[in-house]
């Protein structure tokens, strides 16, 4: 199949090694391995627009979503960390205390953090990223503990540990970027930033539909061949 020249779409083989396709388990369901590849070129892209996007000195870049797995290529791309709405709920975590500390879930962790507070640091990825959550909204109204937070990924790849100074710098201006979108809008209101949601409606304003990318695909067909009956 081919696109018609000038359209804003393109095609690429889902069999096509690319360096990370193919780590994918073996006989993966082909839909599975087009989205997978359809991720690894998104975020091949994204690293390209952060290397080139133009930043006054100081400000931060921030990626929506986690660092992923591979953060080699980022490694000249200055003051940037990952903001994720949808986290893992299983890590568990050991505070200090008598009789050798307690041990507490997230949900436990998150539901007595107030409002526009952070929890620890805690190290993830081989101490490779530094991780923590923020709360951004007053658990009033929300249906759970993990509602109204956001996860920080942070960049770490000397593994020293990280400035608390900097950490709360970090916390304290998403905090001040929550207010964004009313009850309704959308799902992820109680942890949108507001930079984060503009970019995303830019985005899907540029979206076409299924009925346009279809009609953009030219089908081969058989010609010379009568059907007898």
């Amino acid at each position: 199949m081919s696109a018609r020249p000038g359209d804003r779409f393109g095609f690429h083989d889902t069999m096509e090694e690319d360096g990370e396709t193919e780590k994918s388990s073996p006989g993966k369901e082909p839909r599975s391995r087009a989205a997978h590849k359809a991720h690894h070129i998104m975020a091949g892209e994204e690293e390209k627009l952060g290397r080139t996007l133009p930043r006054k000195k100081g400000q931060w870049l921030v990626l929506d979503g986690n660092l992923g797995k591979d953060l080699h290529p980022w490694r000249s791309v200055p003051q940037f960390f990952g903001l994720t709405t949808s986290f893992s709920r299983r890590p568990v975590f050991k505070l200090p205390g008598p009789r050798g500390g307690q041990v507490v879930n997230l949900y436990e962790l998150l539901s007595t953090l107030p409002f526009s507070a952070r929890t620890c640091a805690f190290s993830v990825r081989a101490g490779k990223v530094v991780a923590w959550h923020v709360r951004l909204r007053e658990q009033r109204h929300l249906d759970c503990p993990l509602m109204g937070v956001v996860k920080v990924e942070f960049p770490n790849p000397t593994g020293e540990a990280v400035p608390s100074q900097l950490i709360d710098e970090v916390s304290s201006a998403l905090v001040a970027k929550r207010q964004v979108t009313p009850h309704g809008k959308d799902a992820r209101w109680h942890a949108h930033i507001y930079a984060i949601y503009l970019a995303e409606q830019a985005v899907k304003a540029g979206f076409v539909s299924t009925e346009v990318l279809k009609a953009g695909i030219k089908w081969p067909t058989q010609t010379g061949i009568a059907l007898i009956t």
